[in-house]
């Protein structure tokens, strides 16, 4: 989805299938932040610089400031006003609203992290937050089927090189069934509390791992050199991820600039 909000931000930035209720919730979330902050003044007014912004002191489209919460907040409803279907926005506009919408999450996010605020507010925050999101957290089928289908055709296509590399590269002997379910399961828990606590990690690391692991317990030895080819692509993937993706926001900017 962020490839094609990219190349097509007016297409993609917000769910164009929106219904009006979910435009009138989105709205309806906005105006209940707004309450919710000054509910809260006397804890936020400091942080989020309450009465004092002025009203055209708008997040830019790099950075948000929880200080420019109420004119975003004043903004984002001068934008929403009448709008029954995101197709009457025009293509600025659209990418104004989800900017706002965007800060206005991120902002939402930080102050419920703040010690002062009690269990309950935090937890109707959070509510407040998918409400405010909800036409912008989104992928249309037809990406969800091409995303399966890619996979499932990649796997096809590719399975032996993996099997191969799993199952008789890393260790000097080759995997047996009790290896390869003890490796799957420990994969499987790694992956789901990564998702719990929303850990960024790669499955082909915690899978390669897993099954190294069960080699060494079954001393069977590692094959050197696969060991040393995954422990580069580790201490590489992040750099090089980090390298690339700064090169291409860079030549991106200029070229829009």
């Amino acid at each position: 989805m962020l490839v094609l909000i990219g190349i097509v931000p007016s297409q993609f930035v917000l769910d164009l299938t929106s219904t009006t209720y979910q435009i009138e919730r989105t709205r309806d979330a906005t105006q209940h932040l707004s309450q919710f902050y000054q509910r809260n003044s006397s804890t936020l007014g400091e942080y989020l610089a309450m009465g004092k912004a002025e009203k055209g002191d708008l997040p830019s489209s790099s950075a948000c400031n929880p200080k420019q919460t109420e004119p975003t907040i004043d903004a984002l409803l001068d934008r929403l006003k009448g709008v029954s279907d995101y197709h009457s926005l025009a293509p600025e506009s659209r990418i104004e609203v989800r900017r706002y919408l965007l800060c206005l999450d991120d902002t939402a996010r930080k102050v419920g992290k703040l010690p002062d605020l009690s269990a309950r507010e935090k937890s109707d925050l959070e509510k407040l937050r998918k409400d405010l999101t909800t036409t912008t957290e989104y992928a249309p089928f037809w990406v969800i089927l091409a995303v399966a289908l890619a996979l499932g055709i990649g796997t096809m296509v590719g399975w032996k090189r993996v099997v191969l590399t799993i199952g008789e590269k890393i260790g000097k002997q080759g995997m047996t069934y009790a290896q390869g379910m003890s490796a799957q399961i420990t994969t499987a828990c790694a992956i789901g509390l990564a998702n719990v606590f929303s850990l960024p990690v790669s499955t082909t690391h915690i899978l390669s791992s897993g099954v190294a692991g069960t080699m060494v317990a079954n001393k069977s030895g590692l094959q050197g050199g696969t060991v040393r080819t995954i422990l580069l692509a580790w201490v590489l993937t992040l750099p090089a991820t980090v390298a690339l993706s700064a090169a291409l926001f860079w030549l991106a900017s200029k070229a829009l600039s």
